[in-house]
């Protein structure tokens, strides 16, 4: 559900010798041909620095959504 992405709230990325940058979760409407009720999952700021830092923030999303699919009963498979 939407607002339950949505309660998810933030993702923080550390930066060295700055402050904290807080990333807001959000879901827009993104319609495909075969899937008119698509959304996508954005952040706003999008994420950036070096590919490691935006991988272990991008984790740190995956790590919410997973607990939030699992709350909802949803199991998901590993990508092999």
């Amino acid at each position: 559900m939407t607002a339950d992405v949505r309660a998810i709230g933030s993702v923080k990325t550390r930066l060295v010798y700055e402050d904290t940058v807080v990333h807001a979760v959000d879901v827009i409407y993104d319609p495909v041909p075969e899937n008119p009720a698509h959304s996508k999952i954005v952040v706003n700021p999008e994420f950036f620095g070096s590919n490691n830092k935006r991988r272990n923030v991008f984790k740190l999303l995956q790590l919410a959504l997973a607990e939030l699919a699992e709350r909802n009963g949803w199991t998901l498979e590993p990508n092999e």
